[in-house]
C-alpha cells in the first residue's frame, strides 16, 4: 500500500465532508439550515478552507508530512476547527465503508505519525506507551467480527451455513476452545505477566506466556473473535481471521515492532527469532 499523497488527503477530507452533509440534508427530524449550519454553516467554504490549509502546510513537499489530526501545528481557525471535527467525529468511522483503500492509508499514516512524535520525545521517556496501538487494532477487528454475526443472523450468507449433524457441533467445540484459549492468553499477559508494570519499567518481558507467543494480548483478542465467528457455523465467516491476522502483522511491524527493536536492539531480535509474533509456539 503506498503512502497517502496531499491529493489523496484532500479527496478523502472532501468525501467526508459530502458524507456529513449528505446524511444531515436528509435527516427527517431536522430542516436543512437547523442541521447544517448547527456545526457546519457552508460546506464549500469549509472545502475551500481545508484545501488552502493543505496546500499552504509547511510540512507539504517534505518527506513525511504529519496529517492534520496529529499535526503539532494548529492552523485551523478556533471557527473553522470546530466545524472540521464535527464532520470528523460524523464520518470517521462511516468513510471506511466507502473509501476503504484511502482510510486505511489514513489509519496507517497516523499511527505513524504518532509513533514518530512518540520517538522523538523517546530519550525523554523512561518507557515505551503502555497501549500501544492495541485499542485501534482491537476496536477495529470486534467491529468487523460483530459485522459479521450481524450479517448471519439477518441471513446475508445464509449460503455459507454450515449443515449436518457433525459439523455445526464441530465448531462450536472450536469456537468455545478458541474464546477460551483467548481469555487464558489475556489473563496471562494482564494478571500473571503483568506486562503494564514491566514496560514502565522499561524492561522486555521475555518470559511466562510472553516465552510462548510475543503479543499474547492481540492473541487473545483474535482468538476471542475467531471463536465467536465459529459460534455462527458459517464458512464464509471464516475468511475472516487469516485477514485479522494479516492485518495484525502489518500494524504490528509499523508500529510496536520498530519501537521494541530500537529500544532493544539485538535482544528483541533474538526474541523474534525465537518466538512467533501471534501463534502461540515456539519456532525454536
Amino acid at each position: 500500500m503506498h503512502k497517502m499523497t496531499v491529493e489523496d488527503e484532500v479527496r478523502l477530507v472532501d468525501s467526508m465532508i459530502d458524507l456529513y452533509a449528505t446524511a444531515h440534508r436528509y435527516d427527517s427530524s431536522k430542516s436543512d439550515m437547523e442541521v447544517i449550519e448547527a456545526a457546519v454553516p457552508d460546506i464549500e467554504s469549509l472545502k475551500a478552507y481545508t484545501h488552502k490549509q493543505i496546500e499552504q502546510c509547511r510540512y507539504r513537499g517534505k518527506h513525511e508530512k504529519p496529517f492534520c489530526n496529529v499535526c503539532p501545528v494548529h492552523c485551523y481557525k478556533p471557527e473553522m476547527r470546530r466545524q472540521i471535527r464535527a464532520v470528523m467525529r460524523y464520518s470517521g468511522p462511516r468513510i471506511l465503508f466507502r473509501h476503504p483503500i484511502l482510510s486505511l492509508q489514513h489509519l496507517i499514516g497516523t499511527i505513524r505519525s504518532k509513533k514518530e512524535r512518540s520517538s522523538m520525545k523517546i530519550t525523554e521517556q523512561e518507557h515505551l506507551p503502555v497501549t500501544g496501538v492495541g485499542p485501534v487494532c482491537v476496536a477495529i477487528m470486534i467491529a468487523f467480527t460483530v459485522a459479521g454475526i450481524i450479517s448471519v443472523a439477518f441471513g446475508i450468507f445464509t449460503g455459507g451455513n454450515v449443515h449436518g449433524a457433525i459439523l455445526p457441533i464441530l465448531f462450536i467445540i472450536a469456537g468455545i476452545l478458541c474464546m477460551v484459549g483467548g481469555i487464558v492468553l489475556w489473563c496471562a499477559a494482564v494478571f500473571g505477566s503483568r506486562i503494564d508494570t514491566k514496560i514502565k519499567s522499561n524492561q522486555l518481558v521475555t518470559d511466562g506466556v510472553y516465552a510462548l507467543v510475543r503479543n499474547p494480548i492481540y492473541s487473545a483478542f483474535l482468538f476471542i473473535c475467531t471463536g465467536a465467528l465459529l459460534f455462527c457455523q458459517n464458512w464464509y465467516l471464516l475468511m475472516l481471521p487469516p485477514l485479522f491476522w494479516l492485518y495484525l502483522t502489518i500494524f504490528m511491524k509499523l508500529t510496536e515492532e520498530q519501537w521494541l527493536s530500537k529500544r532493544f536492539g539485538n535482544e528483541y531480535a533474538a526474541y523474534c527469532k525465537r518466538v512467533n509474533r501471534f501463534i502461540p509456539w515456539k519456532t525454536k
